[in-house]
């Protein structure tokens, strides 16, 4: 049985993963790309602070690899932060390289059951369906 965090988790996952494909707004000079980052950073952030109590009860493992080389980049980026020339514009893309570092380690954490990735790909396949259907509509 899973607990209520576990729960809030997968939907607000579930959340990320079939709403980003549908955003784009014609209000900005970047229609595609500046919604789907803001929804990405917005859900990301009402996750981390669910993932990190759920990391402080059980813990987390790292897999020899992968989780080890990304948290060497992620660590020679915040190294790069005394070389940089312009500090504001370097907090920016360490910020953007947290979150998506973060979205991995929380999706690698969840997706861990055979389940719930197929529950995760249905929920991609089915966004996708629906931006289809938007598209073929807009066409016609």
């Amino acid at each position: 049985m899973k607990s209520k965090l576990d729960r809030l988790i997968n939907f607000l996952l579930l959340f990320l993963i079939f709403f980003p494909p549908l955003l784009f707004s014609s209000s900005t000079f970047e229609a595609f790309l500046l919604p789907k980052a803001c929804f990405i950073f917005l859900m990301t952030a009402l996750i981390l602070p669910s993932f990190a109590i759920k990391v402080i009860r059980e813990g987390i493992e790292f897999s020899w690899p992968v989780d080890i080389y990304l948290l060497g980049v992620l660590f020679a980026a915040g190294i790069s932060f005394f070389g940089a020339k312009d500090k504001s514009l370097f907090f920016f893309n360490l910020n953007y390289l947290l979150i998506i570092y973060l979205s991995f380690f929380i999706i690698k954490d969840i997706l861990r059951q055979k389940e719930q990735l197929k529950t995760f790909m249905l929920a991609l396949l089915f966004s996708t369906l629906a931006l289809a259907v938007i598209g073929l509509i807009q066409y016609l």
